[in-house]
This record gives structure tokens, C-alpha cells and sequence, in this order.
């Protein structure tokens, strides 16, 4: 009986581990499929120049009231921010609006399959990887030249129009 008992155990013991493992290693192996779906990896400014008036504007257009700072993600903690989000105006919600901004403009020309599920699940992954291999100053450069951009062709910064 006690054996009987012990092998239980070990079975559920095991069982759980297993989930565990996998529940770790599903958000990597879809992060890795997504990235699969984009051609190549946008190039980092080279000599990021952030002069204070396009923060201000970054400010402005992102609602970003405490500035911008960068958390390093990998697809898991990017699961857990998306379960706790930031409080809103915070530096962190600054730099993720920043770097998805990025992340989509570069997503509108270089996905292979643009169905929606792909097209979200691309831009969360590219997402990461930029915060993976991007410093915060390059990033901050790309989204003012590309909020800039948008604001020249009329389209809001976060690419939603006012009504």
C-alpha cells in the first residue's frame, strides 16, 4: 500500500512538472514562431540622437507625464505585464508605447502572413526582441522619427484616429 502511495506521488509530482516546464517553454516556442513570421529584424539607429524637444514630443503625443525607461522582456514576463499593466502615464508604459510603436511600423512592411492573429502575435514578439537588443535611446530615436512621420500624413501617433 505505502508503494502504491509513493508511485502516486511520484506520478503527480511528475505531472506537475512537466505543466510547469511547459507553461515556461510554450511562451519561448511561440515568441520564436512569431519572430519566424517577420523578414529580418529592423536596423538600431546607429547615432541615436534624442534632443529634448523630441521628448517633449514623444511626451505629448504618448501621454507619457514621467518620461520613458525600458524593461528588458522575454516572452514571459512579457505575459506577466500584459496580466499587471503599469499605472498609466508611468515611464515604464512610456518606453513599452515607444518600443511598440517601433515594433509596428516596422511589422506594417516586413510580415510574411499579415492574417490578425499573426499580425499581433509578430508585434508582441518583435516587441521583446527590441527591448532584448535595442538600448531605450535608440528606441525613443525611431518612435519620434516615426511619430513625426505619422503626424505629417495626419494619423495619430498610437495609429488610432480621434473620431
Amino acid at each position: 500500500m505505502a508503494t502504491r502511495l509513493t508511485t502516486t506521488i511520484r506520478l503527480i509530482l511528475s505531472a506537475l512538472i512537466a505543466v510547469a516546464g511547459l507553461a515556461w517553454l510554450a511562451p519561448w516556442a511561440l515568441y520564436e514562431l512569431a519572430l519566424a513570421n517577420i523578414d529580418g529584424r529592423p536596423s538600431a539607429p546607429e547615432l541615436p540622437q534624442i534632443r529634448p524637444e523630441d521628448e517633449v514630443f514623444l511626451r505629448d503625443h504618448l501621454k507619457a507625464q514621467r518620461g520613458f525607461s525600458l524593461v528588458r522582456l522575454s516572452p514571459v514576463t512579457y505575459l506577466f505585464t500584459l496580466a499587471t499593466p503599469d499605472p498609466e502615464g508611468s515611464a515604464e508604459e512610456g518606453g513599452a508605447v515607444a518600443t511598440w510603436m517601433v515594433a509596428r511600423n516596422y511589422n506594417s512592411t516586413h510580415l510574411r502572413n499579415k492574417k490578425m492573429l499573426w499580425w499581433h502575435l509578430s508585434g508582441a514578439a518583435l516587441t521583446i526582441w527590441l527591448t532584448r537588443n535595442w538600448t531605450l535611446e535608440q528606441i525613443l530615436s525611431k518612435a519620434a522619427e516615426v511619430t513625426r512621420q505619422r503626424a505629417e500624413r495626419g494619423k495619430s501617433a498610437t495609429g488610432v484616429n480621434p473620431l
